[in-house]
C-alpha cells in the first residue's frame, strides 16, 4: 500500500515535470537566445540577427557598448536539454573610419561542429550588396541583415578556416558602384 507522502511526492514530481515540459516546449528559441544575450552583462546590447545552423546550433550577431566604443559580436549558441546556452564568441571593435567593417570568427578551432564566419557592420547606408572573394578566387554574396531601424550588418558562413582567412570583401551600391573594398 502506498502512503500519503509517496502520493504527494509523485504528484509534485508530475507537476514540476509538466511545468518544465511546457516551458521548454513552448518557449520560442529566438526569445530565449535574446534573453541570454541580454544577460551577458554587456552595456547597450542590440541583437541584429540569429542564424540557425540546425535545430540545436545557432550563431548570433549583435552589437554592444556605448556609441563611441561599439563592438560587433558573433556568438555561438547550442540547445541542450535545459534550453539554449551561450558557448562563447568573437567581439571586434567597429571601425567607424571605414564604410564596411570586417571580422573573422574561427569557430571550428574552439567549437566542434561550428563553421568559420566572416561578418561585420555596414557603416555606409549606400552599401546594398557585399561580395566576398577568397584567396582561391571563389566569389560569394554575403547575407545582409537590416535591424534596429536603419542599421545593417553582413555575414558569410564558410566551410573551412583556410578558405576565409585570406579574402577581399567589397561593399557595392545598388547600381554596382564599389563603395569600399577591404582585404584581410
Amino acid at each position: 500500500m502506498i502512503n500519503k507522502t509517496t502520493v504527494v511526492l509523485i504528484i509534485v514530481s508530475v507537476i514540476i515535470l509538466g511545468v518544465y515540459l511546457i516551458n521548454f516546449t513552448f518557449k520560442e528559441d529566438a526569445q530565449e537566445i535574446e534573453e541570454i544575450v541580454h544577460s551577458l552583462n554587456h552595456p547597450m546590447i542590440q541583437v541584429a540577427h540569429i542564424e540557425y545552423l540546425d535545430k540545436d546550433k545557432a550563431i548570433v550577431f549583435f552589437e554592444r557598448g556605448p556609441t563611441d566604443d561599439r563592438f560587433f559580436v558573433t556568438g555561438v549558441f547550442r540547445k541542450g536539454f535545459w534550453g539554449w546556452e551561450h558557448l562563447g564568441g568573437q567581439a571586434s571593435p567597429i571601425n567607424m573610419d571605414h564604410k564596411l567593417d570586417l571580422s573573422f570568427s574561427g569557430f571550428s578551432t574552439n567549437f566542434s561542429g561550428y563553421p568559420e564566419v566572416v561578418s561585420g557592420k555596414i557603416i555606409d547606408s549606400e552599401i546594398d550588396e557585399v561580395r566576398v572573394v577568397t584567396r582561391a578566387g571563389n566569389e560569394s554574396e554575403a547575407t545582409i541583415i537590416e535591424y534596429d531601424k536603419n542599421e545593417k550588418c553582413w555575414f558569410l558562413i564558410g566551410s573551412n578556416e583556410e578558405e576565409l582567412l585570406e579574402l577581399t570583401v567589397t561593399g557595392l551600391s545598388s547600381d554596382g558602384e564599389v563603395i569600399e573594398r577591404v582585404t584581410r
